[in-house]
């Protein structure tokens, strides 16, 4: 999990014994429904965090649902007891959310440790600046998550790994809240039973043979060289000199929450543009201010060499620079067989597909050849 989106979790575990501490619950609506149905899932006491968003609200955001919505625990597992409720598509797309029906407030003043609180004026993560209409009585929108507060029921709405934005969470958050008195007849008992665990890391070399490296990068200098991090595997191609100095290609595959990780670097980009306050700075940033500066130093031969020696040296150390510019290239639209790609800041291609994130160190190969590999990878997910 990026470490900037541990900080309001963080600050939220202190305060989980007492948010899910005792408390008279005869009154309450979500356990009554609870009761009717006969159980929470598994037979958890904890209400059923499924019961305010229902599939079909869910889709309109996620597209068609792999299975029906279920439980999970802290990592990300189906978790009968989990109090966290999981929407996940067709692609590897999901929403979460983790409703807290009581000590709301309680969990709001802790996130709120880490930032300032808002209520409708949101900063999206391309720097746009929403104003939401909601029925909460407090809310913030922080790196894909949407906090929320009505009376003492609070929500954690994470949709980080889809398209729904900070307007979707807030729709969704809206729906939810209108459903406390009137939860959803649902029990995901059955769906937690049955739904898919996240994959387990696998040999990252085995997305990409040394035959296939060596047809898109030419004949390598032995055998590829994997590598295990955590939840993370790597595997280094080294392809021989061929007048350049030697060639490595690295991919690094992220096996849990790709799409989350991506959202991420798409989250980096938008606070550096929105953080930019020198106004020429901001101008550089979007592409206008630098390209002025690219054709005025068109004009200048030394400047031109200067720029041919900087690009050389970003390509041996696996940066992407725009050709005859000193501009680092940052593309969010890279198309290609996944479902989304990127360069973030000139470092690397970072693609997603079925939520598994493959980020390709191209190096001096050559950011085609990098999409080459990236290619061969996602085809085995």
């Amino acid at each position: 999990m990026p470490v900037r989106l541990m900080l309001p979790i963080i600050g939220l575990a202190a305060i989980a014994v007492v948010a899910c501490s005792g408390g008279d619950k005869s009154s309450n609506p979500i356990a009554q429904a609870i009761a009717r149905a006969g159980s929470s899932s598994g037979g958890s006491d904890r209400p059923d965090p499924c019961i305010l968003i229902s599939r079909a609200e869910a889709q309109k955001y996620l597209g068609p649902l792999a299975h029906d919505p279920y439980r999970i625990g802290g990592p990300g597992n189906p978790d009968p007891s989990g109090s966290v409720c999981e929407y996940r598509a067709v692609d590897g797309r999901k929403l979460r959310i983790e409703p807290w029906f009581k000590d709301g407030k309680m969990a709001m003043g802790a996130l709120g440790m880490v930032g300032a609180l808002t209520s409708k004026v949101f900063v999206a993560d391309n720097g746009k600046t929403d104003t939401l209409e909601g029925t909460w009585d407090q809310a913030k929108w922080m790196f894909g998550h949407f906090f929320a507060l009505k009376g003492d029921v609070y929500l954690d709405l994470d949709v980080s790994s889809s398209r729904a934005g900070a307007p979707g969470a807030a729709d969704l958050a809206s729906m939810a809240f209108g459903r406390l008195d009137h939860p959803l007849a649902y029990n995901s008992a059955a769906a937690t039973a049955t739904a898919p665990h996240p994959r387990e890391p696998s040999d990252a070399c085995a997305l990409v043979t040394r035959a296939e490296a060596e047809a898109i990068l030419g004949p390598l200098d032995g055998a590829p060289v994997p590598k295990k991090s955590g939840t993370q595997t790597q595997c280094t191609y080294h392809a021989r000199d061929g007048g350049e100095g030697p060639t490595a290609v690295t991919i690094s595959v992220g096996w849990r929450d790709g799409f989350r990780t991506f959202d991420s670097g798409k989250s980096t980009i938008g606070a550096f543009k929105a953080g930019v306050a020198d106004p020429s700075m901001a101008e550089a940033t979007a592409g206008k201010g630098g390209d002025a500066m690219d054709k005025e130093m068109a004009k200048d031969p030394d400047a031109q060499k200067f720029l041919g020696v900087l690009g050389s040296l970003a390509k041996k150390a696996g940066v992407t620079v725009k050709p005859g510019s000193a501009q680092l290239i940052t593309d969010t639209l890279v198309a290609g067989p996944w479902s989304e790609g990127a360069i973030f800041f000139g470092m690397g291609l970072n693609v997603v597909k079925q939520d598994v994130i493959v980020q390709v160190d191209f190096g001096s190969a050559g950011l085609e050849k990098g999409k080459a590999i990236a290619a061969k990878a996602v085809s085995r997910l």
